[in-house]
């Protein structure tokens, strides 16, 4: 197999996915270590904290319901998709933003998922083993007014 760099893999995420927009992988903290956009104009610095935070309070939510393991974290506005996937075993997770008058979500869904293995599989975490959909997500929620344990 072929190691690439993180900006690689995140460039060949943009020349198969019509409409892409912008893709970060964003570490738990919210800081950004890879991220790719279409446009310079496309704020993903700005965005990313906010989505490490949304992220964990899915995941507490999902483990408070009970209801299995996240696929994936989509959410859908006039003009994208922004789909999200935590990287199995490390604390980092893939978010990419698509055009959706010029993809089909199926698409963007399959696609994401066989980026999220090529990103797995650069990252030097110890923990990360197995398939996609093997590991059950980690949640680590900080400490903030109003939400419980």
């Amino acid at each position: 197999m072929v190691h690439k760099s993180l900006k690689e893999i995140l460039v060949g995420l943009e020349s198969e996915l019509p409409g892409f927009l912008a893709a970060a992988v964003v570490g738990g903290d919210g800081l950004n270590i890879a991220q790719h956009t279409r446009s310079s104009q496309t704020p993903v610095e700005n965005i990313s904290a906010q989505m490490a935070l949304f992220i964990k309070l899915v995941q507490l939510s999902v483990t408070k319901l009970d209801a299995g393991v996240i696929e994936d974290t989509l959410l859908t506005t006039t003009e994208a998709y922004l789909l999200i996937w935590v990287v199995p075993g490390t604390p980092y997770f893939l978010g990419v933003v698509v055009d959706r008058t010029k993809t089909l979500l199926g698409h963007v869904r399959l696609i994401g998922r066989v980026y999220v293995s090529r990103v797995a599989s650069v990252l030097p975490y110890p923990e990360k083993s197995g398939d996609l959909h093997e590991q059950p997500a980690r949640v680590i929620v900080p400490s903030a007014p109003g939400i419980r344990r």
